[in-house]
């Protein structure tokens, strides 16, 4: 039973934090599980041991890396001083649960909200719409990249040539990045994080946060976002 919870658990930090070192995944190990630090588990060697047989993850010194974040030394090593003096959002036992499983959906008033407007305008299974919900979810968690999303959704819908759908959606789309846990944040939301640098109390006050979006603007000559190919000034604009 342990070690199906070690897996599971490894599992669910590298999916929120994208890498853990050693030191803090046996800390919140113990913490997590409720379990009393005992000498004769060696949790660091089993957490090594199952590292080394999963192939989505890479072990680098002290640390184990999801492999889509690592691509070389340097590479990880500039990442490691992005969220150098960021804290760890602290995950809770059914925080494990979810992150451990490689569909699921972080679930906000937003992904809510975006889900019940698509079906409104679309006519798509809901089973397709939850793997959208869920390759954008997973990219503003480890690229935060809304421009990906929005050419995600692109691809995905053809929406009816509105502009209010238009404006609906792209509110939609950017408060789900903004809303998401991300890799960049140590698990924290970028809402968190620029919401927690106003207040000098806060553990965030001083940090500098980039990834928070306030909007996008969509030129006259982008694609539009309805999907329709023609030019956003021919369509919607």
């Amino acid at each position: 039973m342990i070690l199906i919870n070690l897996i599971n658990y490894i599992t669910g930090m590298i999916n929120l934090y994208g890498y853990v070192d050693l030191d803090f995944l046996e800390a919140q190990y113990y913490n997590i599980f409720n379990i009393e630090k005992n000498s004769n588990l060696d949790i660091v060697k089993d957490i090594y041991d199952i590292a080394r047989e999963q192939s989505d993850f890479i072990l680098e010194d002290k640390f184990i890396v999801d492999k889509n974040m690592y691509d070389d030394k340097e590479n990880f090593s500039n990442f490691l001083n992005l969220i150098r003096n960021k804290p760890y959002y602290i995950l809770e036992k059914k925080d494990i649960e979810n992150y451990s499983n490689i569909s699921y959906i972080e679930t906000n008033e937003y992904v809510i909200g975006l889900e019940g407007y698509i079906k409104s305008i679309v006519h798509k299974k809901d089973d397709y719409i939850k793997q959208f919900l869920l390759s954008i979810t997973i990219i503003a968690r480890k690229e935060n990249d809304i421009d990906k999303i929005m050419k995600v959704f692109n691809k995905s819908f053809i929406i009816p040539n509105n502009p209010k759908h238009i404006t609906i959606i792209n509110k939609y789309l950017i408060a789900i990045c903004n809303h998401s846990r991300k890799w960049i944040n140590r698990g924290y939301t970028s809402n968190d994080i620029h919401s927690g640098e106003k207040n000098k109390e806060s553990q965030f006050h001083h940090l500098m946060e980039k990834s928070y979006i306030k909007d996008v603007k969509v030129g006259r000559n982008d694609p539009c976002i309805c999907g329709s190919g023609k030019k956003y000034k021919k369509c919607c604009g």
